[in-house]
């Protein structure tokens, strides 16, 4: 199995085939972030946090006068908020009583077959059945805040996937002002940082590589209405046809922000003609010459031509 629960030592180990990922429960409740790297070779990695005098790092109430015990240098999986760490917090909220902290602790935890999905959004996806989910429930019942913190792993492919859900407990309203997907406590060294915009950039460059129109005056004659159709093609496609020389180009307004609810069309399947009706409506009206829509992943593509 790549996901493990040992009992014992309370610690959580996700493990591809050639990375290992642990977690451990400490006997406070917090989920602390014990080892991300090469595989160790063993479970329990408690030694890899030390407990000594953290000097002016705040400590939590149910420590009383214990100052080897302070979240401000323990390597957590998610970090709460206005609770004696003074790091960068993984979220921020206010809540209704004009309260601005929440301190999440461990409840539970569930082990599943397959990766999880996220609602109206896009995933990577399972589709051999290979693949594990980790599912980890953290709550504050005074802040009436939630967290369930989600990790897909793939074995085979070196991959371990993250991301969170925030909840909302309690029946008072909530006001979320930051949330990350994911906190990842690493040791001081020389890392290496890829930016999405780098990736994104990456792939934009090998799409322009399989361009077969080289007339530039045909491309920037060509008048061109695009649609991501609510999805996550909005940047990408737009960066592609603007970087090729494709200049003429206009986008339907009310379908270029994300939504998945998909508000303005009954189905966002660029092959169905419903679905690029607005495009259609106004390619007509901007006597354009050619319609493009994509569905929510962008990884199809449905084309409307003057005739």
């Amino acid at each position: 199995m790549s996901i493990r629960y040992i009992e014992e030592t309370k610690h959580l180990i996700l493990e591809t085939k050639n990375s290992g990922y642990h977690m451990k429960i400490d006997h406070m409740g917090y989920l602390q972030h014990m080892y991300y790297g090469p595989k160790p070779g063993q479970d329990n990695l408690s030694y890899a946090f030390r407990y000594y005098d953290r000097g002016f790092s705040g400590n939590p109430y149910d420590m009383r006068y214990d100052r080897t015990y302070s979240l401000d240098s323990m390597p957590q999986e998610y970090t709460s908020f206005g609770v004696g760490d003074f790091r960068i917090n993984s979220i921020a909220a206010s809540c209704s009583d004009g309260s601005r902290c929440a301190e999440f602790k461990y409840v539970s935890h569930e082990i599943r077959e397959g990766k999880y999905s996220i609602p109206g959004l896009p995933s990577v996806y399972d589709e051999e059945g290979k693949a594990q989910t980790l599912i980890v429930t953290l709550i504050d019942n005074a802040a009436n805040m939630g967290i369930k913190l989600y990790y897909g792993v793939f074995a085979d492919l070196d991959i371990i996937t993250r991301s969170a859900e925030i909840i909302n407990t309690g029946s008072e309203m909530v006001w979320l002002r930051k949330a990350s997907s994911m906190c990842l406590d690493l040791p001081y060294g020389n890392w290496d940082l890829i930016l999405m915009a780098d990736v994104t950039d990456n792939f934009i460059n090998a799409v322009r590589k399989q361009a077969r129109l080289k007339d530039e005056k045909a491309k920037t004659d060509l008048k061109i209405v695009y649609t991501p159709l609510h999805g996550t093609g909005n940047v990408p496609v737009t960066k592609t046809l603007l970087m090729e020389g494709f200049t003429s180009l206009t986008h339907v307004n009310a379908q270029t922000i994300a939504d998945g609810n998909f508000p303005t069309v009954y189905s966002p399947n660029p092959e169905d003609k419903k679905a690029l009706e607005r495009g259609m409506a106004q390619a007509i009206a901007e006597d354009a010459d050619i319609v493009l829509g994509t569905d929510p992943d962008c990884d199809r593509v449905g084309i409307a031509v003057k005739h």
